[in-house]
């Protein structure tokens, strides 16, 4: 199968996407949000594109425009208005011809381009995204998508928590916003085109579903393409610190504490709390601490060390307190967890 195949199903525009092509064509400007609000509040009879730039429809899109723009230039937008309780991901197609403003979230964003290309604006810096690459977009970070025509992208919607969570290969590329090219491989469309119809169907397990084909997803793309990877950031040597920092927490995830992490790149500890909370969006804490019951959760499932023996592996010296934490993070019990693996 090759990958054009795969695509034709979301290749045509849909009703709102032609009347932005027609304004386009008319005027070399994509239709704004605003004016896009404006259509989905006012879909029958859709407006033409001479009523688009009438003074009463420009006024109704200032309304919206000041309802909106302070969450888009000031703010996060937050995992809660876009992504749905029952699951932890959102997939949706990129709207063409739509032009969204750069914005910051709280959750992790993935944009997969499956035929033409994207203009991806990061901190900044203007990157092409190719047809057969992902971005991963994180917390906090400032950017603006824009497909290039008739291009096609999907969006993923993560929920930070649930990303974070994920015990998955070589997390640490992912403290940055970064890109994978997977170039014409069918098997990468064909996974993103697989979410997006649970998403549009939401047959039964849907929601179950989606969480293992986004794991598939992530392994795959690790498996084989991640020599592929580019950091899209334009602060280099904050990058380079923070990815040093993190691998010698993980190297040294059972003894390392705040104090001597910090000693060891010669930083205060004051200045080694920040540094994390505003690279990473967590503290130090939350970060040894997921990381120590992740550790733990793989001895549990691959040896049969005992309780007492698999605390000290991963640096907890209290029991009792293990348990308490495990549970809290993986809602059962170790022994539990163990036995349902292992089953």
């Amino acid at each position: 199968m090759k990958k054009n195949e795969t695509v034709p199903e979301i290749q045509s525009l849909n009703i709102i996407e032609l009347l932005a092509r027609e304004k386009y064509a008319s005027t070399g400007k994509n239709m704004t949000y605003e004016e896009y609000l404006y259509v989905l509040t006012h879909p029958d009879p859709l407006p033409t594109v001479s009523e688009l730039a009438s003074p009463w429809v420009q006024a109704e899109a200032a309304k919206l425009r000041a309802q909106f723009r302070k969450r888009f230039d000031t703010e996060k937008l937050n995992a809660e208005d876009f992504i749905n309780d029952d699951c932890p991901i959102e997939v949706e197609y990129l709207q063409r011809y739509i032009d969204i403003p750069p914005h910051r979230h709280d959750f992790v964003e993935c944009a997969a381009v499956l035929s033409g290309e994207c203009k991806h604006t990061i901190n900044g810096v203007e990157y092409v995204q190719p047809s057969g690459s992902l971005a991963f977009v994180t917390v906090g970070t400032l950017h603006k998508l824009e497909a290039v025509g008739n291009s096609f992208c999907v969006t993923m919607k993560l929920r930070s928590d649930y990303f974070q969570s994920l015990r998955l290969p070589n997390m640490i590329h992912f403290i940055n916003s970064v890109m994978f090219s997977c170039g014409d491989d069918p098997l990468f469309s064909e996974l993103m085109l697989s979410l997006a119809r649970q998403q549009r169907e939401k047959p039964p397990y849907c929601d179950q579903l989606m969480k293992r084909l986004f794991e598939v997803l992530f392994l795959y793309i690790m498996q084989n393409y991640q020599d592929t990877v580019q950091y899209l950031t334009s602060r280099i040597s904050q990058n380079e610190k923070i990815i040093s920092i993190v691998g010698y927490m993980m190297e040294n995830y059972r003894t390392v504490t705040l104090h001597s992490l910090a000693e060891r790149f010669h930083y205060s500890d004051a200045y080694m709390s920040r540094l994390i909370s505003e690279t990473l969006h967590t503290n130090f804490s939350t970060l040894l601490k997921a990381y120590k019951l992740d550790s733990a959760a793989e001895l549990l499932k691959s040896t049969d060390l005992k309780l007492f023996d698999l605390c000290a592996e991963v640096g907890y010296s209290d029991t009792a307190q293990f348990i308490h934490s495990f549970k809290e993070r993986f809602g059962t019990t170790p022994m539990k967890y163990r036995r349902e693996q292992k089953s």
